[in-house]
């Protein structure tokens, strides 16, 4: 691979795009990994630290890892942002 698409690939794994549609359905891009999941929510770590998601019924429509992406449907109650070290503390909380 050239410098140049090197270059290119870095700064796409650096993006983060997030899309929620109506509360119930989430685009995630970014994603490097799935810390935990169950139906009531998601701690995922992104590009850009910790994203964790509060929510009802949650389920993954699409896991690519590859791509870094993620969909997920349910009821969506909210969403925080985390530096990473951060994430364990309230992934904690969020899943006893």
């Amino acid at each position: 691979m050239t410098e140049k698409g090197e270059l290119n690939r870095q700064n796409q794994s650096d993006e983060q795009k997030l899309l929620i549609l109506d509360r119930k359905i989430m685009n995630i891009s970014g994603v490097l990994d799935v810390v935990s999941f169950d139906e009531t929510g998601a701690v995922l770590r992104i590009s850009l630290g910790t994203l964790t998601i509060d929510g009802e019924e949650l389920h993954v429509v699409k896991l690519d890892l590859g791509n870094g992406s993620v969909v997920i449907e349910g009821k969506i109650n909210g969403i925080f942002y985390s530096e990473a070290g951060g994430a364990k503390n309230r992934a904690k909380r969020l899943f006893r």
